[in-house]
């Protein structure tokens, strides 16, 4: 059955399933992310080259995420999530395949996951745009929870801020917003990792401060939340409807 809410759209019980298979895509495409982060030692010795170059497997859906956030929120807003995520499906699977066919050759091992990280921008900007297309606002909290959760579990607050791009602005520009807030968490993902790095190699287990670090960020956010969100309104953008 479908519930029709007065004056707005009508909101379809199929939108779980939408979510499950939104879910299970997001579920994959971190798996073939983080699949080296455990087997850094054994995959060098597999493959025949540096640690280094094993931790780039991992490090270039940053790198690639930087410069094709933005276009492929643009792609979500102007052409529709469903395009959009299914590219990044079907380079997912395309390049997934490959890189398991790649046996011990790293050239093309890395060459398919470069292909992964492309799709990923397609996948991860759309966490909040299916949520405010398919569901009311008072389920979009738990429609992005439940994405998160299936992405990236340990990331499960942060599900709040996701939220907060579909209650603040317009649908048509959620993909926008997101695509913004990603390329810009990239960005600081990226130095990150790099400073860590340098404090761990002169430091040696210094991780006190490294782990506070993203706690006290984590605190700020919520503080600015807290502070300016219950002064503002959700945004009125005069955007053209797109079919």
């Amino acid at each position: 059955m479908s519930e029709q809410l007065p004056g707005q759209y009508r909101v379809y019980g199929y939108r779980w399933v939408v979510l499950a298979v939104f879910m299970l895509v997001n579920f994959t495409i971190q798996i073939l992310w983080i699949s080296y982060a455990t087997i850094i030692s054994e995959a060098s010795h597999y493959y025949g080259v540096s640690h280094q170059m094993i931790t780039l497997l991992s490090m270039v859906f940053m790198i690639a995420f930087i410069p094709l956030s933005l276009p492929a929120a643009w792609v979500i807003d102007t052409r529709g999530f469903r395009v959009a995520v299914g590219f990044g499906v079907i380079l997912m699977g395309v390049f997934g395949i490959t890189r398991g066919l790649a046996g011990s050759n790293y050239a093309l091992a890395l060459a398919s996951t470069i292909g992964i990280a492309i799709a990923q921008p397609f996948l991860l900007d759309a966490w909040t745009k299916v949520p405010a297309n398919w569901f009311p606002a008072r389920e979009r909290a738990t429609a992005v929870g439940l994405i998160t959760l299936a992405a990236s579990a340990h990331q499960a607050w942060s599900a709040n801020a996701f939220s907060l791009a579909g209650d603040m602005f317009p649908r048509r520009v959620v993909g926008s917003v997101t695509g913004l807030g990603g390329f810009l968490g990239a960005s600081g993902g990226i130095f990150f990792s790099y400073y860590v790095g340098q404090i761990l190699g002169a430091k040696g287990g210094a991780y006190f401060w490294i782990f506070l670090a993203p706690s006290v960020a984590y605190l700020f956010s919520l503080l600015i939340v807290h502070l300016l969100v219950p002064r503002l309104e959700p945004e009125k953008i005069d955007v053209p409807q797109t079919a």
